[in-house]
């Protein structure tokens, strides 16, 4: 399989034998294969003939098949995949320091613990403070059931007014109709006058009873009122209480966070990289004071791979591409990963665009901090038919080439695909078969007559130089 390499940059010294390695190979996964074994790798030369046309006219080549790469190398910085400087939020004295630098910790694991004996204090007390405001919202809902209670009791009560009314209305009627008849009967002398004043107490002690009733629903209506505006003031006062005892318990849940901060725990699954306090030493809350962290914590299960693409190239850069770190300090060993994101915008003082990648494999022998080159494979053509690019003419801006048929030059539209400036891909319109001249000149005559011409100049600078020589 033929490659050809475009776009290397060169000047990188031992990298630069595992660099054209990597390209040969096809950028594969990390490998350990050192750079003095890397020189028997090199991808070999395209096998084009450029030899003369059998009229003795101009050079000719034949399209060949082969893998045409694009790469850039750059310089890279390995660098934690994420790295948290640790502060306390709390201030006080360090009780413990649990860890040092170079330590694994977990997510949430204890690296230090302050003393802070104030705030224990403040805790107790807010408790309290919570137990009082719990037994004043129990009083208020017990004076809250009472009340209701109360409201209860009234409106039976004025239910049962309500329903005398209605006993004496019938009453009152009886006692009309009945003083109504004697009066009657008085007309016609059927009964005494004492019977009829007899009946006529009735009636006006029957209107005095229902006078009395009304009285009596009016009053329960009141007590009603009353009862049910205590009630209210009760609800009201049950609120209060609750929102006092919610306050109290904000504040107590409040002291309990801060009482929490005195735990430095671990942002995340790490190594312990930077360490700047020991026990005893007093930390004030960063919340408060600009103060050196405690501790840095890396993460360093992934890794990201920083390095800087040039204008001219930051428009290849694509997410996914294939990439291969090559560290120098690990013996130019290869790991391959890809291109996970850009900035996107390029840098207004270097003109360059910010790229990170990352491994497609964890490696514990990589570490952050750690310098070397990162090759990027920019453009990946395998197998595509190709020519030198000095085949390639235009007319009006088409493409084409000059072919050689049966001793005549013809030229042949192609549809060009990408191109280094050293050799093109022709997409359509030539086969391996065809043969291209490949230099420039008049290709439109016969090539009879292109070697005419050639013997032609030939003898006439022979003739010219045999005059020129003194006998």
């Amino acid at each position: 399989m033929n490659h050809t390499i475009l776009s290397a940059s060169a000047g990188f010294g031992a990298i630069a034998a595992t660099v054209s390695a990597i390209l040969f190979l096809g950028c594969n996964s990390a490998s350990d294969t050192p750079a003095a074994q890397a020189q028997i790798s090199r991808p070999s030369q395209s096998p084009v003939d450029h030899k003369k046309d059998a009229s003795g006219g101009a050079a000719t080549i034949s399209p060949t098949v082969e893998d045409l790469y694009r790469v850039t190398i750059q310089p890279v910085q390995v660098v934690s995949y994420e790295s948290t400087a640790v502060y306390a939020k709390a201030s006080g004295f360090l009780k413990n320091v649990e860890f040092d630098i170079g330590d694994r910790v977990e997510k949430d694991q204890i690296l230090a613990e302050l003393l802070i004996p104030e705030m224990d204090q403040e805790l107790a007390q807010k408790a309290a403070a919570v137990e009082q405001a719990g037994a004043a919202v129990e009083q208020a809902r017990a004076r809250s059931e009472t009340a209701g209670a109360l409201v209860t009791a009234t409106e039976a009560q004025l239910a049962e007014a309500q329903a005398s009314i209605a006993q004496h209305e019938a009453e009152l009627v009886f006692r009309r109709a009945e003083y109504k008849r004697i009066a009657e009967l008085v007309k016609s002398r059927s009964v005494t006058e004492a019977l009829q004043d007899e009946k006529l107490k009735h009636l006006q002690t029957a209107e005095a009873a229902r006078a009395a009733a009304q009285a009596h629903v009016k009053s329960a209506e009141a007590r009603v009122q009353v009862e049910q505006s205590r009630q209210r003031e009760a609800k009201a006062d049950l609120s209060f209480a609750q929102t006092l005892w919610e306050v109290a318990d904000a504040n107590l849940e409040q002291t309990r966070v801060l009482m929490k901060y005195a735990q430095i725990r671990a942002p995340y699954d790490g190594l312990i990289t930077r360490r700047w306090i020991d026990s005893g030493d007093f930390v004030a809350s960063a919340a408060n004071s600009k103060m050196e962290p405690l501790f840095t914590v890396d993460r360093i299960d992934r890794l990201r791979l920083v390095f800087d693409i040039p204008e001219s190239e930051s428009a290849l850069i694509q997410i996914g591409q294939p990439t291969s770190l090559v560290v120098d300090a690990l013996k130019n060993r290869t790991f391959a990963g890809r291109i996970k994101r850009t900035t996107g915008v390029l840098d207004p003082q270097t003109r360059t665009l910010r790229v990170e990648a990352e491994l497609d494999e964890p490696s514990e022998s990589l570490r952050p901090g750690m310098y070397g080159m990162i090759i990027v494979t920019l453009v990946e053509r395998p197998q595509v038919l190709t020519v030198p690019t000095r085949c390639i003419q235009y007319e009006n801006g088409s493409p084409y080439v000059v072919c050689t048929n049966d001793g005549r030059a013809e030229k042949r539209a192609v549809k060009v695909g990408y191109s280094d400036n050293l050799r093109t891909e022709i997409v359509e319109g030539a086969e391996p078969s065809d043969v291209i001249v490949s230099e420039a000149g008049d290709y439109d005559m016969d090539l009879a007559d292109h070697r005419q011409a050639s013997l032609k100049k030939y003898a006439k600078e022979n003739n010219s130089l045999k005059k020129s020589t003194p006998n």
